[in-house]
C-alpha cells in the first residue's frame, strides 16, 4: 500500500488546450497523477485517475492496488477489497495486495481471513517488518500470545525503529503473559521513539505498577497526561498508584476526574449513533 505523506501546499493543474489531456496522457502519467493525489490525501481523484489507468491498461496489478490503498483511505472497505483481490487476480506474487487485502479485512472484522492474507504476504515478502507486525496483533486478538510475541519481535528485528511493534510486544508481555520486566523495556523503547505517545506513557506506568514501582508509575501516568488531558486510562493508572501511595485524598479527585471523562465519551457515543441513525 502507498504510503501517507503530508497534503502538498501547491494545487494540482492541469494545462488547458483545445484537445482534453485526459485522451493525451500515457498509463504511466495518470499513475504519477493518481499517485500524487494520494499522497496529497484527495483520494477520490486518486481514484478516478487510477481508473484511468485501468481503462488504458486493465492488466495493471499496481492500478488495482493504488485504487484499493484509496478506497481503503475513503473507508470504503468492501470496494477496497475487490480492488485488492483483482490485483492479486493478476499478479498472484504481489505482497502488497495481500498486506491491502489483510487490512480491509480486518476493518471488515474478517479476522481469520485477514491473518490469512498477512501469512500470504511474509511468505512472498518475509523481509516486511510491517507485515509481521500486523500478524502479531491479530495473532494477539486470537490470544496466540507467545507466537504474537514472536511476530512481534520478527518485526522489531526486520525495523528497529518501528514503534507499533515494541508497543505490541509490550502489550503482549504485560497484559498476558505477566513479565512486566521485558514489558517495560519494550515501552521505554517505544517511547525513546516517539517521546509524545501517551499510550507508551501509560503502558510504563502499567508495567511499574507490575514492579511495585509505585512512585514512577505515577511520574509516567502524570507525563501521559501531560500529553492528552483527556487519556482516561492515564488518570485510572493515576488514581490506582495514588491508592497504593496512601494519597487517598488526592486519589479520589483523579477518580472524578476519570468519571467525568468516562460519562462524556459514553455521551459523544451516543450522538455520534443517534445522527447515524438519522
Amino acid at each position: 500500500m502507498l504510503k501517507r505523506k503530508p497534503p502538498q501546499q501547491e494545487p494540482l493543474q492541469q494545462k488547458s488546450s483545445g484537445t482534453s489531456n485526459a485522451f493525451l496522457k500515457t498509463k504511466e502519467q495518470w499513475l504519477d497523477e493518481g499517485n500524487t493525489y494520494y499522497r496529497a490525501e484527495r483520494y477520490r481523484e486518486a481514484i478516478a485517475a487510477f481508473k484511468r489507468v485501468i481503462q488504458l491498461d486493465p492488466n495493471s496489478a499496481e492500478a488495482y492496488v493504488n485504487k484499493g490503498s484509496a478506497l481503503y483511505n475513503l473507508k470504503r472497505y468492501g470496494e477496497a477489497l475487490e480492488a485488492y483481490e483483482q490485483a492479486i487476480r493478476l499478479d498472484v506474487g504481489l505482497a502488497s495486495a495481500y498486506y491491502g487485502k489483510g487490512c480491509a479485512f480486518y476493518k471488515l472484522d474478517l479476522y481469520v481471513e485477514a491473518l490469512a492474507a498477512f501469512e500470504q504476504a511474509i511468505r512472498i515478502d518475509p523481509n516486511s517488518a510491517i507485515f509481521h507486525n500486523n500478524k502479531g496483533f491479530l495473532l494477539w486478538k486470537f490470544r496466540r500470545y507467545e507466537e504474537a510475541l514472536t511476530a512481534f519481535e520478527q518485526a522489531i528485528a526486520l525495523d528497529p525503529k518501528l514503534t507499533a511493534a515494541y508497543m505490541g510486544k509490550g502489550n503482549v508481555t504485560l497484559y498476558n503473559l505477566n513479565r512486566s520486566e521485558e514489558a517495560l523495556a519494550a515501552f521505554e523503547q517505544a517511547i525513546a521513539l516517539d517521546p509524545d505517545s501517551t499510550d507508551a506513557h501509560c503502558g510504563k506506568g502499567h508495567a511499574l505498577v507490575g514492579l511495585e514501582r509505585y512512585a514512577e508509575a505515577l511520574a509516567a501516568y502524570e507525563r501521559a497526561i501531560r500529553l492528552d488531558h483527556d487519556n482516561i486510562s492515564a488518570y485510572q493508572g493515576k488514581q490506582q498508584v495514588l491508592l497504593y501511595l496512601g494519597r487517598s485524598l488526592e486519589a479520589q479527585r483523579v477518580s472524578e476526574k476519570a468519571l467525568q471523562l468516562y460519562v462524556g465519551m459514553w455521551i459523544l457515543k451516543i450522538f455520534k449513533r443517534q445522527r447515524q441513525q438519522k
